[in-house]
């Protein structure tokens, strides 16, 4: 079972739900619009101006893990992110299961990046370390 965080105003529309194992960051589209995360064969691809919204997102549930174990933190995957010009592409395993999940389905895009608890740090760092 899981939970939809308040948000922080650093967050904007963005959404967050924590579940036993793993999370969810949401982006605020709508039902009827293409997510913000777009699939493609070497990962997920977000644009840019968007990263400040992630790491918030991130560090709401950072705070939320203070007052709350999870049942698991999951595994650290390997996950790098590079730029490719407006956009930030989160590369390797992160999401893996979803990911793998749109690519069979055809999806050219989603409005949710699944991840493990463990992988928080790893991927601010990364996000954290783009030009702007």
């Amino acid at each position: 079972m899981g939970a939809i965080l308040t948000s922080t105003d650093a967050m904007g529309e963005w959404g967050v739900e924590v579940r036993r194992e793993s999370f969810y960051v949401n982006d605020p589209t709508g039902v009827d619009e293409p997510g913000r995360f777009a699939v493609r064969d070497d990962g997920l691809a977000v644009d840019a101006a968007d990263v400040p919204y992630l790491l918030a997102c991130l560090d709401r549930v950072d705070a939320w893990r203070e007052e709350h174990t999870p049942d698991s933190l999951g595994e650290v995957r390997d996950v790098a992110v590079r730029r490719d010009g407006d956009q930030v592409v989160i590369v390797g395993d992160v999401g893996a299961a979803s990911l793998d999940y749109l690519r069979d389905a055809g999806h050219a895009a989603t409005d949710a990046l699944e991840l493990t608890y463990a992988e928080v740090p790893v991927l601010r760092s990364a996000l954290a370390s783009q030009p702007e």
